[in-house]
This record gives C-alpha cells, sequence and structure tokens, in this order.
C-alpha cells in the first residue's frame, strides 16, 4: 500500500477556504493516482471534500461511519449541548453526508442502524450501510507475550490484580461506575490495580472520585500511548472493562480497546448494549452486566480476578475467535467487494489518500 500525506504549507482564516484548500490538494493527489473509488470517514467535513473530489473525477465514494459524531461532540460538553442548535446541525450535516455518498459502510449492525435512524427523515433515507468489521491491527496477530513479560515492560507489579479500561468522550465511557465496582472489589483482592489509557489524564473528575473512595494509590492514568505500548498494556491486564453507560454513542459504537484486548487474550468484562455485544460474546470470551449497575458490575470483576482459570478459559477463546474473525485478510474481501460493486467490476490498483 502506497501512503501519501496532504500537507498544506499555510490555512485560509474560514472554515470554507480550509475546505477548498484539502480539496484541492485532494484532487492534485487524485489526478496523479488515478484512483476507481474515493474512501473517507466520519466527519461530515471529510465527506464535503471527498464528495467535491469525487465528482470532480466522475468516480464513486465511500463514506465510512466509525462513529456518531455529533453525540461524540456533545459527550464532552456539558449535558445540555445534547439538546442545543449546534448539535442538531452538526447531525443535520452528518445525515446529509451519508445520504449524498455513492456506498456506506459501519463496522457493526448497531451503528449500520444509527445510520438508518440519522437518515430516516432524509428524502432519499433510511439509507442502508454495508457492514464491514474493523481489522485488527497486525500487531495483535503474533502470540502475545506471557503476562509477566509484558507487565514488566509497561512497568506494572507482577503481583497485582489489573482492571484495564480505555476513556471515552465523556460520561458515557461509564467509568465513575468501574471506580465504584472496583471500590467495592478491594476488601476482597487488596492488590487491585486500576489503568485506564486515553484521554482520562485530563478527567480531574475521576482523580476526585477515586479519592473520594479511597482508590487514589489504586488509580493509574498513562494517557494516551504509542500503539505498540497499547498492545502490551492490553495483554499486561487481567480483565479488560468496558463498563459504557446505555446512550446512544455507547449503544452504536463498540470500544476498540476491547477488541484488542480480546485479540491479546484477555477477557472482557462490558455493559450489555448492542455495540458491545457485537464483539464480547456472553461468557463465551468474556461477561456482559446491566449498564450503570456498579455492584453488578463488582460481582463479575470479584469473580473473574478471584478464578484464574476462568479467565485463561475465556482469554484463550477469546483470542481465537478476534484473530479467526478480525485479520486483516479475512475482513478485506469485504471491503473489496464492496469497492468493485461501486466501481463497476473493476477493482482498484492504486491507493488513495
Amino acid at each position: 500500500v502506497a501512503y501519501h500525506r496532504v500537507l498544506l504549507a499555510g490555512l485560509a482564516p474560514a472554515a470554507t477556504g480550509r475546505l477548498q484548500q484539502e480539496a484541492q490538494a485532494v484532487l492534485e493527489l487524485a489526478l496523479r493516482t488515478r484512483p476507481a473509488v474515493l474512501h473517507t470517514t466520519t466527519s461530515f467535513a471529510n465527506a464535503l471534500v471527498t464528495r467535491a473530489v469525487a465528482e470532480a473525477l466522475g468516480v464513486p465514494w465511500v463514506y465510512e461511519a466509525r462513529d456518531l459524531p455529533a453525540d461524540a461532540w456533545a459527550a464532552s460538553r456539558p449535558a445540555e449541548a445534547a439538546s442545543s442548535e449546534g448539535h442538531r446541525l452538526f447531525a443535520a450535516r452528518e445525515a446529509e453526508a451519508l445520504a449524498s455518498a455513492d456506498g456506506v459502510v459501519a463496522p457493526g449492525p448497531a451503528l449500520a442502524e444509527q445510520v438508518r435512524e440519522q437518515t430516516r427523515a432524509l428524502p432519499e433515507g433510511p439509507v442502508p450501510a454495508r457492514t464491514v468489521p474493523a481489522a485488527l491491527d497486525a500487531r495483535y496477530l503474533p502470540e502475545p507475550l506471557p503476562l509477566a513479560q509484558a507487565r514488566r515492560a509497561v512497568r506494572l507489579p507482577g503481583g497485582a490484580r489489573v482492571l484495564g479500561a480505555a476513556a471515552g468522550a465523556g460520561a458515557e465511557d461509564g467509568l465513575e461506575d468501574l471506580l465504584r465496582a472496583a471500590a467495592i472489589v478491594l476488601p476482597d483482592v487488596p492488590e487491585l490495580l486500576v489503568v485506564v489509557l486515553g484521554d482520562a489524564a485530563g478527567r480531574p473528575d475521576l482523580r476526585a472520585l477515586a479519592a473520594e473512595l479511597g482508590l487514589s494509590g489504586r488509580l493509574r492514568l498513562p494517557g494516551d500511548v504509542p500503539p505498540e505500548q497499547a498492545a502490551l498494556y492490553s495483554r499486561a491486564f487481567d480483565v479488560f472493562v468496558a463498563p459504557g453507560r446505555d446512550g446512544p454513542r455507547a449503544r452504536a459504537v463498540a470500544p476498540r480497546g476491547a477488541l484488542e484486548a480480546l485479540a491479546s487474550g484477555t477477557p472482557v468484562v462490558g455493559s450489555r448494549l448492542p455495540a458491545v455485544a457485537e464483539v464480547v460474546a456472553d461468557g463465551i470470551t468474556g461477561m456482559l452486566t446491566p449498564a450503570g449497575q456498579p455492584e453488578t458490575l463488582a460481582a463479575v470483576l470479584r469473580m473473574m480476578l478471584e478464578c484464574p482459570a476462568v479467565r485463561r478459559c475465556l482469554g484463550e477463546e477469546a483470542r481465537r475467535r478476534a484473530v479467526g474473525e478480525r485479520a486483516a485478510d479475512v475482513v478485506a474481501p469485504a471491503v473489496v467487494e464492496a469497492y468493485e460493486r461501486l466501481a463497476g467490476g473493476a477493482a482498484a490498483r492504486e491507493a488513495t489518500a
């Protein structure tokens, strides 16, 4: 695969000017590489650029819905943002982008259903979305390191019982519920440690809650880590927790960290939400619990931490399924088929921007 970087020397002062600059740069690249299909991902600004270039070239374009961008925007803001005019306009532009694409793909049925819901009221709607599961990063395909070796690599204590998690865009990630569950488990599992990857370091509310619950010394927030370190952390956890609270985004978007943990042989305990259930097979590769119930989550985590045989059994099956179903060579044919259908049977031979 040939990768190209489109770098702008200077940015126009207004958003419309910047979009025009991006479209011009992508068009110049496309005129050199001659793609048969253009493919972009959320949000709608990417779609505006890609649509303009596709129309200029007379080629089809694909919009990949990886998230619910308007809901992600609202999740990182005060609660009233979800009912604001800004959110309404953002969602409307996303719906227009989805409806104007020649093809829409989503990583799972839950997000594909949200695409249909977003576009149901449009004259062209509802827009169908083809499901193309997200592929695993190649780092997760080789046999994972032994847990003790992974722990040493990321400087986690070998004797700890480690719950891992990843921060999301806001309260929907359920990290508060994880901390409350950990506080319940701590008396029975005194060597407990909670490690949250991602942008949790900028969440003073989590540190405050940990202090209130007596978990200050039990919480680690490494922040965003490089991909190779993320793979080591996934292996170093005893259990990965995806405690999302019920909401539009949590129901539709599967946590990426959960899939990576499963591929690392680490069982996952997650909320019983549609997107999480697409990744975690309850009782087979992990356990699902009702969203927003830290007491129930604590009971399941206590059992998992106290039963290494259960963790090992679930983890082995988790890795077998994740690698068998999400390796790139397994997922790629669905993408190629979608491209070939759009391009009239002629597969694209060149990499695109």
